[in-house]
């Protein structure tokens, strides 16, 4: 007779429901680095590619913040320049918050703040 070691032999021994609760912490932390990691840089790229093309103006963005438990973005350091002068430009922060799921409703921005 031969014991099988190893994570095979590990995963075998857990019950169905522990398996469950082990998948769902690993999506849990899958989510929370995307949400909080991942995803604003990627975002941020993608703001700093479109936005310029869309209002034929240059965008900067500093820094962005997400929030995926609270569903929320921020965005700092936003500066839209003119379409005749690149010195002219907007500085603040917006700010976006969605309560509820995404189940429940539409993503939809409730709160816009721009602070100069």
């Amino acid at each position: 007779m031969t014991h099988k070691t190893g994570v095979s032999a590990s995963i075998r021994c857990l019950s169905r429901r522990q398996i469950i609760l082990y998948l769902a912490g690993f999506a849990f932390l899958l989510y929370t680095a995307f949400g909080f990691l991942i995803a604003p840089q990627v975002l941020k790229q993608i703001l700093e590619g479109k936005l310029p093309e869309i209002l034929n103006r240059p965008v900067t963005i500093e820094k962005i913040n997400l929030n995926p438990f609270a569903l929320s973005a921020t965005v700092y350091g936003f500066k839209l320049g003119r379409k005749v002068r690149a010195n002219s430009q907007i500085k603040g922060g917006i700010s976006s918050k969605n309560e509820g799921t995404l189940r429940q409703r539409p993503l939809s921005i409730r709160e816009v703040s721009l602070v100069i």
